[in-house]
């Protein structure tokens, strides 16, 4: 499983780094659901979701590493 993460996570940076935000959430995503105690995800997911404008899916996110941070 550990493998499988690190692809995610590689290619969802890779698409970041390509601009292709869309693509690279998709990964995140992907990333978040086979380890959802992986915090600095989401911190990725809330800074993409704002660089492209859509900050209600960004406070979403927000929330979580609140939620996750109060334990």
């Amino acid at each position: 499983m550990f493998e499988l993460e690190e692809i995610f996570e590689s290619m969802g940076r890779a698409y970041i780094y390509l601009g292709e935000d869309e693509k690279a959430i998709e990964y995140f995503e992907k990333l978040k659901e086979i380890n959802p105690y992986y915090d600095e995800i989401y911190e990725i997911i809330v800074l993409i979701y704002e660089e492209i404008g859509d900050i209600e899916k960004a406070k979403i996110y927000k929330s979580k590493i609140e939620s996750v941070e109060n334990g």
